[in-house]
């Protein structure tokens, strides 16, 4: 039973990197592509 709690727990914790990393790409794109992370 523990084991399938942690697994949820890893579960969520991927779901929630992964959104972050896609709200990431989708700021850098809509900012102007990759100037911006050498400019700013």
């Amino acid at each position: 039973m523990v084991a399938i709690a942690v697994l949820m727990a890893v579960l969520v914790v991927m779901m929630m990197m992964m959104m972050m990393m896609t709200m990431v790409v989708v700021v850098v794109v809509v900012g102007g592509g990759g100037n911006c992370i050498n400019g700013s």
